[in-house]
């Protein structure tokens, strides 16, 4: 599980920081140039420069390989009452079941990707999920389309994890085989509640009192 989890949080970080390390590549003859001429002190804002985003990059892959975007998943394990005896089960679970690079869903635990970082819950802690279509306008002829799974929390927040449309139709089919009692889709009616009386929608929502599949995503 946390090879599988750590492989595609690497991946994404790759992908992110190998524009970083190329600009200092590229930015380095020019700051060690300066250095030779000026000095360490006068050079240092070019140094930061240069060096800068590509330490950053190299920082974010080795953290990546070392597991430090599955902080929450360790964690949750390390705060159970039998750590060895849950990271067997969260593990039997993960390893069971259908998944996508993004998303995993089982009926006790939930994984979901948001960059690198593998945020993680109780599948009980989760109410309400739905596709999020937003379209970015940049001047008259250039748009860009966005796809979120939207996931409404018993704490009462709702966030947003950005995925191809692809991941995010998966999801909603993943949460619909293995967690029927989340309600799935999108209707005003289900927004006002969760924002004006979550008491009253986690009570509709357990009793299987709200109505599943209403909308199954939402356009901006």
């Amino acid at each position: 599980m946390f090879q599988d989890l750590k492989k595609e949080s690497f991946l994404i970080t790759l992908k992110l920081s190998l524009p970083l390390i190329l600009l200092s590549v590229i930015l380095l003859p020019g700051s060690m140039d300066s250095l030779s001429r000026y000095g360490f002190i006068e050079t240092l804002p070019m140094l930061i420069l240069g060096w800068g985003p590509g330490l950053f990059g190299l920082y974010r892959m080795v953290y990546a390989l070392c597991g430090g975007y599955q902080r929450r998943v360790r964690q949750y394990i390390a705060g159970a009452p039998d750590p060895a005896l849950t990271q067997s089960q969260v593990e039997q679970a993960y390893n069971a079941t259908q998944k996508s690079a993004r998303i995993c869903v089982t009926e006790p635990w939930t994984f979901i990707q948001k960059g690198p970082a593998t945020y993680f819950y109780e599948t009980q802690e989760i109410l309400w999920v739905y596709q999020l279509n937003r379209t970015v306008r940049h001047g008259l002829f250039l748009h860009f389309n966005y796809h979120y799974l939207m996931v409404g929390l018993m704490n009462g927040q709702r966030l947003q994890f950005r995925m191809s449309e692809e991941h995010t139709e998966l999801a909603m089919d993943l949460f619909r085989i293995h967690a029927p009692f989340v309600v799935r889709g999108y209707r005003e009616s289900l927004a006002a509640l969760f924002k004006r009386d979550l008491p009253e929608f986690i009570r509709l929502a357990r009793s299987q009192q709200l109505q599943k599949d209403v909308v199954l995503d939402y356009n901006e």
